[in-house]
């Protein structure tokens, strides 16, 4: 009996201690949560008037960035993005916060792989929110690199490293085009 109850009390103090150590952590995540911005989901809400203005960053062939400024026109509040259009007008979207890891990886593929010889089949792949993604593979002694809006959509191949450093190039100035027009 006096067994069952110390039982019974250790389990009630665990229970407790798990409770209040769930209760802080819980607080201590929520505040450390930042919301972003999802774009998509602003353009998407309905009972809002938005204004979109573009400005082309970077234009090839058949690749383009473009900076896109929504403005909700009742509360003025600003949002950008950068829109990553490919072949026969398939867009990606870059959202504000996900441009400096898109440039990481391509910096990335520049800097430490491009220059690598691996011995066996070997793939990088990067996918954003919203659709925009960096395929890399080895094939017949070279590196093949195409950056994608849609798994369906026709990509647009990177010409090695300095190509890359054209793309990263534009991003940054996208960036700071974006920050600019939303203050």
């Amino acid at each position: 009996m006096l067994l069952y109850i110390i039982m019974r009390k250790n389990v009630f103090l665990f229970l407790m201690i798990l409770g209040t150590t769930l209760s802080f952590a819980q607080t201590k995540g929520e505040t450390k949560t930042v919301i972003q911005p999802n774009i998509v989901k602003m353009l998407t809400e309905h009972g809002h008037l938005h204004k979109k203005e573009y400005y082309s960053v970077y234009k090839e062939a058949s690749y383009e960035h473009k900076v896109m400024i929504v403005t909700d026109a009742i509360s003025n509040s600003k949002y950008g993005c950068l829109q990553i259009v490919t072949y026969k007008n398939n867009i990606g979207i870059l959202e504000l916060f996900e441009i400096d890891n898109f440039v990481k990886a391509l910096t990335f593929i520049k800097d430490k792989v491009l220059n690598t010889t691996p011995t066996t089949e070997t793939t990088y792949e990067y996918k954003s929110l919203h659709g925009v993604e960096i395929s890399l593979w080895w094939n017949q002694d070279q590196w093949k690199c195409i950056i994608s809006t849609s798994t369906r959509a026709a990509g647009y191949y990177l010409d090695g490293a300095i190509h890359i450093e054209n793309i990263i190039t534009s991003l940054q100035e996208a960036k700071a085009l974006i920050v600019e027009k939303i203050k």
